[in-house]
């Protein structure tokens, strides 16, 4: 995944939730896409699959619910 429009990554999903502090992964984006985590307020997160900092970080390749992961989709990281 390289680029391009959002929308592309249609019929793909991660997801994110909430605890003290932010956002983290609950449900891992594809390989080779990231995880966009935002915070929506009352203590909700959602995450929208985008594409990531660095295509050659082996955290976009093989995604993990850690915070080098949720990173590499620029959102709210914070509860790591």
């Amino acid at each position: 995944m390289t680029g391009g429009d959002c929308s592309g990554y249609t019929g793909m999903s991660c997801d994110c939730s909430y605890r003290k502090g932010g956002c983290y992964i609950t449900r891992l984006p594809p390989a080779s896409a990231a995880c966009n985590c935002k915070y929506r307020g009352f203590w909700t997160c959602s995450g929208e699959v985008t594409r990531c900092r660095d295509p050659n970080s082996p955290y976009c390749t093989s995604p993990g619910f850690n915070q080098p992961t949720c990173q590499q989709g620029g959102g709210d990281c914070g509860a790591y």
